[in-house]
């Protein structure tokens, strides 16, 4: 079993009354087809922020702590800390599919599943424990790159009200389903910067990213749901939920 212990998110929610941009993309409540263009064209124009409604750029993304234990039964058993880690490829998300969206947020079930070619992070590491039967001990700077990155989650919305009387959501329960083509790492400085040691450790967990990624998937995708639960949450948090989608027509 793994514990992940996420600490700093900085996608910071504002829970002020923001606006929707008006030259941002608009659907009809349940448009499916509408939906899954418009956030996609919402990613690439967010990229640096929304000052109308008071949320940060996302390109790349900073998290200020993750820390993956997994114990000493598993295959992999090693305790990993990112530090001032830098999430990059949000922005070139393609998202091939949505369900729900429709008018009333309570009944609604939500579904997003998006591709990222190229899913980065980049940050200062410090890792000491095992991978297969080899130890790995280090700290520094550290690359993992998930390559043709596929999440699919659910998640349901809560409607609650603010002083302006409209109707805001939030999210109230999420589940991520996490997979990649191909998981590599490079960690420099390993073993007190034995170099001979480090690269042959970096290659020994790349030629055998298959196994050490199906151990370490459940604290990634914890680590993930986070990120885009507050992804997510800003926008919802933020703006009426209407305001998100076209006028009703008579």
């Amino acid at each position: 079993m793994s514990r992940l212990q996420f600490f700093g998110f900085f996608l910071l929610i504002n829970f002020a009354f923001g606006q929707y941009p008006s030259n941002y993309p608009r659907c009809n409540f349940g448009d499916s087809e509408c939906i899954m263009k418009a956030v996609s064209q919402v990613l690439k124009l967010a990229v640096d922020g929304i000052p109308e409604m008071k949320i940060p750029g996302f390109e790349p993304l900073y998290v200020k702590t993750v820390s993956i234990l997994q114990d000493g039964n598993s295959n992999v058993a090693i305790k990993l800390t990112l530090n001032d880690a830098l999430i990059y490829g949000i922005s070139n998300a393609s998202i091939y599919k949505i369900n729900g969206f429709e008018e009333d947020p309570k009944k609604s079930k939500y579904e997003i599943h998006a591709k990222l070619p190229n899913l980065k992070i980049v940050s200062k590491y410090n890792i000491d424990g095992k991978i297969l039967i080899l130890p790995i001990q280090g700290n520094g700077n550290g690359l993992l790159n998930f390559k043709d990155a596929d999440l699919k989650f659910k998640f349901k919305l809560e409607p609650f009200a603010k002083e302006d009387s409209q109707l805001y959501t939030k999210i109230s329960k999420i589940r991520l389903q996490f997979n990649t083509s191909k998981f590599t790492i490079n960690l420099e400085n390993l073993f007190n910067g034995n170099k001979a040691l480090g690269d042959n450790m970096n290659q020994f967990v790349n030629e055998n990213w298959e196994i050490i990624f199906q151990e370490l998937r459940p604290a990634i995708t914890e680590a993930l749901t986070k990120v885009v639960s507050g992804i997510v949450d800003s926008v919802f948090q933020t703006v009426p939920y209407k305001s998100l989608f076209l006028e009703k027509s008579n």
